[in-house]
């Protein structure tokens, strides 16, 4: 099914996006031609003439080494918000092995790198290029979205992966501007309080926005919340508008009639130009409705009443049929839930889970059907795609058939005492922020008792777009020896610190309204790409203890209240020999064994505010009557000394967990190890 969606997307582009308006073209054959291209002749890139198309002069790549890499990147010229772009180029081979041969179209916002738009859409390992008399092979590339209005360069870049050697030769570059659309919109829309119900206090209207670069000066855009008010007559309040980003107005519960009430949000320019509208439903009641599972103030599980901090693993049912103790074996750990991944479960398959005491986040990320206007993005992983697998033997042709599918589905487990919630999203892009939006509010109506949980992209984009299609999402920061990464980390050193850093990230994005659960990385890059060229896949391992503990625990104090480890399947169905797969499962076990040792303090309230800290340090606080817990990460591989201030006195700290943080009068004394981690109790000062 995949492939076949594929090769539809490919063949779709590759006609709407022949026969553009050319927008630069070069056949490197004058000294202009090199003009705008962000790189010099060096060791890798160089112009040489004669070994071109006909003898003209040719971009060459030469490399010897795999370990190095290198893009020769073009700025495409008069780029404007909302244009998409194709290319075409040409490609001889000399001598090449190891790697992929690649171009494609990214974003800039002056130096910051914004993400890539679009690959080739005939790859080179795809066995279907074929080479002319000549030995020239023709590619193209074809961006998947418009320019964001987040950047202002567009660039090609031509290469050739990591782990490549040889000598290759790019000629007959032609840049073509495809089309054009009004891309400034109001997109994801939401309130402080859970699923937008509350008795009463303040609540928060946030609203995220795409506006042109041309109305992000202060003044020059106006957003309005318009609603009935509680006396019956309507009601326009004007809202903040702190940056190009979001749009956002607090109001007290009591403005609001009982009940539900329609609020709509509208962003214009100071010039009355429209950028978008968007409603959600606020309700006002009395009394909290019944709930199962929820997600209170302090962004806790909250399950039949009581504070909750899950603790498991991704799963897919497939890996119970292939490896029959699976689920025996993976209950003598310390989790509380599991993360089903692949095809939706029955009454029958949570019962054989709930006999184990554990809790299940059923996937229904897969429950679309794959038509158009659903396929809108392409790209190599299948994600990108919505296609049907929430059964074996299942087809889903229309939207009608999600709904019902879904209906049924959610009506068959919602009393089930196993059900955790649901797992609506995988990574999904932004244009099916719609679609997303109404499977999740079909939920909500016929399950209103659990909650929905995705996974989306580690950017801000993504993030904002998405706030109200979920109620908790997690994000993939696998900081170990993470595939196309410069340097590769060597064991307890590396880039652990990317785990809270993208955790930050996301929930900035969006603006702390929804919760966020940890996921830690208990997989090795070496079986999730077993495709990709790599000069020592040794080197793409699972984490050590060291690493696997500072990953998780920094998630946890940048903010997550939850734990799901990706991916018990992959674990179980890797290469590896028993041994390895027993050695990492343990590895996993005496992470989460400490999260379950430690969960009556992660489901404290939150306790006093950070005053001082050194870099690189991730501090979190809880309360609990006379006494403050304190989380402190050291994120980098080196030593971390200093001190760190937190709000109060205190007369004794004494360590629960880990060392490296001692009292020194008002200030906590640091001399952390590197990727070290401490939990401390402190008691205030009377």
């Amino acid at each position: 099914m995949f492939r076949s969606l594929w090769l539809l997307f490919c063949a779709f582009a590759f006609e709407a996006y022949s026969a553009g308006k050319v927008v630069y073209e070069t056949g490197f054959d004058s000294p202009g031609d090199v003009k705008g291209w962000e790189w010099s002749c060096n060791d890798m890139w160089k112009i040489e003439k004669g070994v071109g198309v006909d003898g003209s002069a040719a971009l060459v790549w030469t490399n010897a080494d795999p370990l190095k890499f290198d893009a020769c990147s073009f700025e495409i010229p008069g780029i404007k918000a909302g244009q998409s772009y194709s290319a075409t180029f040409k490609v001889k081979v000399v001598s090449h092995s190891g790697s992929l041969i690649e171009g494609t179209i990214c974003w800039k916002d002056g130096e910051k790198w914004l993400g890539g738009a679009g690959g080739c859409v005939n790859r080179w390992d795809s066995g279907k290029l074929e080479s002319d008399a000549d030995g020239w092979y023709s590619m193209t590339v074809c961006t998947t979205k418009p320019f964001s209005v987040a950047a202002n360069k567009a660039l090609m870049q031509l290469y050739v992966k990591r782990g490549g050697t040889g000598c290759v030769v790019f000629d007959d570059v032609r840049i073509r501007l495809e089309g054009e659309k009004d891309i400034s919109s109001v997109g994801g829309f939401l309130t402080s309080c859970y699923r937008n119900t509350a008795i009463d206090g303040d609540v928060r209207f946030v609203a995220c926005t795409v506006i042109p670069r041309e109305y992000w000066a202060p003044g020059k855009t106006l957003a309005e919340l318009t609603f009935m008010s509680s006396d019956r007559s309507v009601r326009t309040v004007r809202m903040e508008v702190p940056d190009r980003s979001h749009v956002e107005a607090t109001l007290p519960v009591s403005v609001f009639p009982m009940g539900r009430t329609k609020v709509t949000v509208t962003v214009k320019g100071y010039d009355g130009r429209v950028f978008g509208t968007r409603s959600l439903m606020f309700e006002r009641v009395r009394k909290l409705p019944k709930r199962y599972v929820w997600i209170d103030g302090f962004g806790r599980t909250i399950v039949d009443g009581k504070p909750f901090f899950p603790i498991g693993m991704f799963w897919s049912i497939g890996t119970l049929e292939k490896v029959p103790d699976s689920l025996e074996r993976y209950a003598t750990g310390p989790f509380n839930c599991l993360q089903n991944y692949d095809h939706t479960l029955s009454a029958a398959e949570l019962d054989r889970f709930w006999a184990k005491g554990l809790r299940v986040i059923v996937g229904v990320k897969d429950v679309f059907a794959p038509v158009w206007p659903n396929v809108v993005y392409g790209g190599k992983s299948a994600s990108n795609y919505r296609y049907a697998r929430p059964k074996k033997g299942t087809v889903l042709k229309t939207w009608e058939d999600e709904d019902r599918y879904l209906t049924n589905l959610a009506n068959s487990l919602k009393e089930h005492p196993a059900l955790l919630g649901w797992f609506v999203c995988d990574e999904f892009r932004g244009e099916f922020h719609d679609r997303l939006k109404q499977h999740y509010e079909l939920l909500k109506q016929v399950d209103p008792g659990h909650i929905s949980c995705a996974s989306i992209l580690a950017d801000a984009e993504s993030a904002s777009n998405f706030i109200d299609c979920m109620d908790v999402f997690w994000i993939d920061s696998y900081s170990i020896a993470p595939y196309g990464s410069v340097k590769v980390s060597k064991p307890d050193e590396g880039e652990a610190w990317v785990a809270a850093d993208r955790v930050e990230v996301a929930d900035k994005a969006s603006y702390g309204l929804l919760q966020t659960w940890g996921v830690g990385q208990a997989f090795a890059h070496k079986w999730d790409h077993p495709h990709v060229y790599y000069p020592n896949r040794a080197l793409l391992r699972f984490p050590t203890f060291k690493e696997l503990k500072s990953q998780c625990w920094q998630k946890i104090a940048v903010g997550a209240n939850g734990l799901i480890f990706y991916s018990y399947s992959q674990l179980l169905n890797s290469p590896d020999s028993e041994e390895e797969k027993e050695q990492n499962f343990r590895t996993v076990c005496k992470v989460a064994e400490e999260f379950r040792d430690l969960t009556g303090v992660l489901t404290l309230e939150p306790g006093p505010s950070v005053i001082e800290k050194p870099k690189r340090v991730r501090v979190r606080t809880w309360k609990d009557k006379d006494a403050v817990y304190a989380l402190v990460c050291n994120t980098h591989p080196e030593e971390r000394k200093g001190v760190l201030q937190i709000e109060g006195a205190w007369s004794d700290c004494s360590s629960i967990m880990g060392e490296g943080v001692k009292l020194s009068g008002k200030f906590l004394k640091l001399d952390m190890a590197p990727l070290g981690v401490a939990m401390v109790r402190l008691v205030p000062l009377k």
